[in-house]
Parts: structure tokens; sequence; C-alpha cells
């Protein structure tokens, strides 16, 4: 009982957050502020920055957030009239409406792995018995390196038209593996007996361990 509580506060504040998000997302739709930007700003936006800018926004929302999917409920009634005007503008109006759509969720995810206060992120470092900081340090350089792929090769090109969105996905898939196989390196192999010891004492993989096999923080080991 006393770890389901603890589950439970570690849980509430992403909860909460989440639904102030989904409202706020209501309130943007009931007060047509997607039609207001879409015609306050569409008519000097260059369309081939139009993903790039939906990027890095909803990457800094998220980031501020921590929280993917209310970044998702408030970018999308902003960016669906937006980008649907511009692309009336041009002859890609497919690529134009898809990179902008794609831009919503990977910049929202992006920010969301970014983010030290995601929930994802602390459920994740929680459940693995690892530093919360030291999670948010390694997997930030996977997603920036990402999120630096898909501009550069997708959408910058995709937005000016320099090749339709099917091929900026090959080009960017092409160039992330050649940075795996040039920039990668191989991790060590280590078998771990028992929760990794780098864990704090109090988290709930430790607790729920030493419950499950009686063993103290003495007994756990981490081979090489």
């Amino acid at each position: 009982i006393d770890i389901f509580f603890q589950g439970l506060k570690a849980t509430t504040p992403a909860m909460i957050l989440l639904v102030m998000a989904w409202a706020l997302g209501d309130i943007v739709n009931m007060l047509h502020i997607g039609r207001f930007t879409s015609s306050a700003i569409g008519g000097w936006l260059p369309v081939g920055l139009l993903p790039t800018i939906v990027t890095l926004l909803g990457g800094a929302l998220s980031f501020a957030s921590g929280s993917s999917y209310g970044t998702m409920a408030i970018m999308f009634p902003l960016v669906v009239p937006l980008a649907d005007t511009l692309a009336k503008t041009t002859d890609r109006y497919e690529d134009v409406m898809l990179t902008a759509l794609g831009a919503v969720i990977a910049g929202s995810n992006f920010g969301d792995h970014c983010s030290p206060f995601s929930d994802t992120t602390i459920l994740s470092a929680l459940v693995s018995g690892v530093s919360h900081t030291t999670h948010v340090k390694t997997q930030m350089v996977y997603a920036i390196t990402a999120c630096a792929i898909a501009i550069v090769v997708g959408y910058i090109p995709v937005g000016f038209g320099a090749y339709p969105f099917w091929a900026g996905l090959l080009v960017g898939t092409f160039v992330v593996a050649m940075v795996v196989l040039l920039v990668g390196k191989q991790a060590g192999s280590y078998r771990v007996d028992g929760p990794p010891p780098v864990a704090d004492d109090n988290t709930l993989v430790r607790k729920l361990f030493n419950r499950a096999t009686g063993k103290n923080e003495e007994e756990y080991s981490l081979v090489k």
C-alpha cells in the first residue's frame, strides 16, 4: 500500500498537467485562436519555414511543460488552420500539410525527451533505478541529433520544395544510419544482479526488489 501511494504521488502532477493542457486546447478551439493566427501571420510567413518553426516552438512548449500530449493539444488547433492557409498558396498542398502536422508531433516529442519535467522521463528513471539527471543528459544527445537531422535534411528542403516528403524520409533515414555508423560507439556489456547501486535507496524499484528477494543494499553486485 505504501508503494502504491508513493507511485500515485509521483504521477499525480503529470496527470494534472495533462488535464490542464487538454483544457487549454479546448479553450483555443472555442476562441478560434487558430483562425486568428492563420489570418494574422499567414500572409507574411514563408511556407518553407513553417515546419521548422512549428518543430522549435513545439519543442520549447513541451520542454517547459514536460508533456508531449499536452503540447499537441495546444499546437494542433493553431497549426492546422495556418498550414492549410499557407499550403493553398502553393502547388504542394500535401507536402506542406504533412510536414506541418509531422512537425507538431516531432517537436512535441523532442521537447518531451529533453525535458527534466517530463512524466515519462521521471518514471523511466524511477523504474530503471538510475539517476534522473543522468537519464536526461544521456537521452538529450540523441533527441537533439535527431531533431537537427530532421530540420536540415527534412523540413527545410521539403518546405521549400527541393524534394517531396517521402524523399525527405529516405534521406533522413540514410543520414541517421551514417551518423550511427560513423559516430556511434558500442556500449560495454554488463550483467546486473539486482537494481544498479547508483539508484536512490527510496526508489520504488529498490523497495520492490528488497521485498521480493529479501536482499539488502550490500548484497547488490554489478559485474562487468
